[in-house]
């Protein structure tokens, strides 16, 4: 009579355990899942997305690049590196200035070792990023495309129409041919392509980065990328 009385709890004790025992497995299963894609969560900061590291298909080795660099400024030299990193970027992206710096900090440690080429992501809801990136083109025509990202960067908040030939005097720049390359509209399709092409390698808010093919979004710390970079190495 005593164990009928039970019986109702003990089959309530079994169930709890199985279900105990389901929510472990289906954990041990999902954390084997994130294992084999290598996708890792990250606390970056990007201008839209979640920020995400997605391992792809890289593996140590001789890195042989597939990605469409014509025309696109280039610090380093890629014939020497061992590790590519493609920045698709926006110059009123408050998160990309700090992604610039640590791309600075990047090269002065690996100097050679790496290349960092910059493709244009200028976002619609920032109203001078498109100017912005065709600027910076028109002073690669002077090749002083990296002092001109720069500036850009250091005085973020300073950037509107005006300021493009600003920054080109204060870089001695020959201001005639910058503003003529300018206000031609000489880059308007080189920034369009370069949007058009991030879009299509999955690129959804700026900072962008593919490290030798592997894809970060946001701007990361600096040792993120130093780990990255380190297994090329």
């Amino acid at each position: 009579m005593m164990l009928r009385r039970r019986l109702p709890n003990i089959l309530m004790v079994i169930q709890l355990v199985l279900i105990v025992v389901m929510i472990f497995q289906l954990n041990v299963i999902s954390d084997r899942i994130g294992t084999v894609t290598g996708d890792i969560v990250l606390d970056g900061g990007t201008d839209e997305v979640d920020v995400v590291a997605g391992a792809g298909n890289a593996a140590p080795g001789e890195y042989e690049n597939t990605f469409d660099l014509e025309g696109s400024p280039v610090l380093g030299d890629l014939d020497k590196a061992k590790v590519i990193i493609v920045e698709f970027s926006d110059f009123q992206c408050p998160y990309c200035a700090s992604g610039q710096s640590t791309m600075n900090a990047l090269y002065e440690k690996y100097g050679d070792d790496i290349a960092i080429v910059f493709k244009h992501f200028p976002l619609s809801f920032h109203q001078y990023a498109q100017q912005a990136g065709e600027a910076s083109m028109c002073a690669d025509d002077q090749d002083m495309f990296w002092e001109y990202h720069d500036g850009l960067f250091e005085n973020q908040a300073g950037i509107n129409p005006g300021y493009f030939s600003e920054l080109a005097t204060e870089l001695g720049l020959d201001i005639d041919d910058f503003n003529d390359c300018l206000n031609s509209g000489k880059y308007t399709s080189k920034v369009n392509e370069d949007f058009a092409y991030g879009a299509e390698l999955g690129v959804t808010g700026t900072p962008g980065f593919f490290v030798n093919g592997e894809i970060v979004k946001g701007a990361q710390p600096q040792a993120v990328f130093e780990g990255m970079i380190e297994e090329w190495l």
